[in-house]
């Protein structure tokens, strides 16, 4: 019996051990998170900045790898485009609010988020970059979750998680501007082409009436 005593002392007081050099440990990590991540889009920047400016259009994009079927519940501010902006979230295991800071068609934006359980509010921008033939859109988002000890451990995870986030949203982002941008495209096409047409028949209309003329 004694010696199964000691035994369990043992193994309790190498538990506590490790258990305090892992609070120990993360008291020592940062708590802050920095993420980026880009793409480049075969769209103009005006595109991309016409979705990034109305957030009646973020659910087709922001919500990245969600899966299929999950519920994202959406409350919208009094302004859904332009700075000041804003929206709710709600969706299983988060929940916030997005506010948009600036919108510059050339530039992109910049947005503040609060989510729950954060220590501050999130900072983050979405940058276009003119490129021959498109857009290199770079999305930087950076907070810090304090909680310490427990935040600095999580940080690792929340930018792998984030990342990976913001690597399929930013692709269904290009994938709307591109659409977008083939659009209008071939509206203008077709423009073009209703123009040349209005443009032949006139000419023709005018050969007949002055063949009437000269009869």
């Amino acid at each position: 019996m004694n010696k199964l005593l000691k035994t369990g002392g043992v193994v309790a007081g190498v538990g506590l051990a490790l258990c305090a050099g892992l609070v120990g440990y993360g008291w020592s990590l940062d708590t802050r998170w920095h993420v980026e991540s880009s793409r480049l889009v075969a769209a103009p920047p005006s595109a991309v900045h016409a979705l990034l400016d109305d957030l009646t259009r973020y659910p087709e994009w922001i919500t990245g790898d969600m899966p299929e079927g999950q519920v994202y519940e959406v409350e919208y501010g009094a302004r859904t485009s332009g700075p000041g902006a804003s929206y709710a979230w709600e969706m299983p295991g988060s929940m916030g609010e997005f506010t948009l800071v600036s919108s510059d068609p050339a530039r992109g934006i910049t947005y503040e988020m609060v989510m729950e359980r954060a220590r501050t509010p999130a900072q983050g921008s979405i940058t276009l970059e003119p490129l021959d033939g498109g857009t290199r859109v770079v999305w930087v988002d950076e907070g810090d979750l304090g909680m310490r000890p427990v935040g600095g451990l999580l940080v690792s995870t929340v930018e792998s998680t984030l990342g990976s986030h913001f690597d399929i949203a930013l692709a269904k982002l290009g994938a709307l501007a591109e659409a977008s941008a083939q659009e209008q495209v071939d509206g203008d096409a077709r423009s073009a082409g209703e123009d040349d047409g209005d443009a032949a028949d006139e000419g023709q209309q005018g050969h007949e009436d002055a063949g009437h003329q000269h009869q």
